[in-house]
């Protein structure tokens, strides 16, 4: 018998077989890819049709052959030159290709290892997650002092698994750091009023009171100092801060001005002051 020589991945051939058995099925794909393969009797014997209308590439007729195995729960694994179908029950002890974490999983339809290591959550409570997509044969285990996730499964369905993992394996939305350049304002006026926006949100998430009403306990204004930097003086600024929703809100914010004129408010908190002692107060400042 001569020596076939196999064709390259992307060859397109005629891929079209009627109840082939096994030994038949392992004729035709190592013909087409020169791959050399060892099956013993105890392998169960398999039926298999493949109907294409079109022809496809000898990579497809490939990940074909090992879907049709794995669907017959077989598997290949490789043995020197050679690779080896087995019978997929018990996969995870036999020498199964290790995937490490820099590595890619191939999109296959055979068993692998893969090694992923956690950076955010711990492995035995993402273990527990996994184990319901896991494969009837696949297998997850746990290296606690390395949060190290061990995983046994086809290629494919570990690359399903690893896309959830990357999911949930990330730091708290609270955690995330984001920088903006800023052009036209201050950084310390902006970071104010920021901070004034988490506080009304997290006032009135927290609030006993109905919205918008004003809080008995520490309304009014308080007084500190702001540096000549921020455009401050000599003294100390009056700046108010009124209280509803249990958050300060400054006397300039649409918050502030369109609570003071509703019926909720009923004037309780101090008020800013008057037109004529702001320009009096902004004149001494001047000088």
């Amino acid at each position: 018998m001569g020596e076939v020589q196999p064709r390259s991945p992307n060859y397109q051939v005629s891929f079209s077989l009627e109840d082939a058995d096994l030994t038949e099925l392992v004729r035709v794909i190592g013909q087409l890819t020169g791959r050399r393969f060892i099956f013993g009797g105890k392998v169960k014997n398999i039926k298999a049709s493949v109907y294409s209308p079109q022809k496809v590439t000898v990579a497809e007729a490939y990940q074909a052959f090992l879907s049709i195995l794995e669907t017959n729960g077989l598997t290949v694994i490789p043995h020197g030159r050679f690779l080896k179908i087995v019978e997929t029950g018990g996969v995870a002890s036999q020498q199964t290709p290790v995937i490490r974490p820099n590595q890619t999983a191939p999109v296959e339809d055979r068993f692998i290892t893969r090694l992923h290591r956690l950076r955010n959550v711990g492995a035995d409570e993402m273990s527990t997650v996994l184990t319901k997509f896991k494969s009837k044969e696949g297998d997850i285990s746990v290296h606690g002092p390395s949060n190290l996730l061990i995983i046994t499964d086809t290629g494919s369905n570990i690359r399903r698994m690893m896309s959830i993992v990357d999911e949930i394996d990330v730091g708290g939305a609270g955690d995330q750091i984001w920088m903006h350049p800023l052009h036209y304002a201050a950084a310390s006026e902006v970071a104010a009023r920021v901070n004034d926006l988490f506080e009304i949100k997290a006032g009135a998430a927290g609030a006993a009171r109905p919205r918008g009403a004003c809080s008995r306990r520490g309304g009014g204004f308080e007084r500190r100092r702001i540096p000549r930097s921020q455009g401050g003086g000599r003294r100390p600024h009056q700046l108010g801060h009124h209280r509803f929703d249990g958050a300060r809100v400054p006397p300039h914010s649409r918050a502030y001005q369109a609570h003071r004129r509703s019926p909720v408010c009923r004037g309780r908190g101090a008020r800013p002051a008057a037109p004529a002692r702001r320009r009096a107060r902004a004149r001494q400042d001047a000088e």
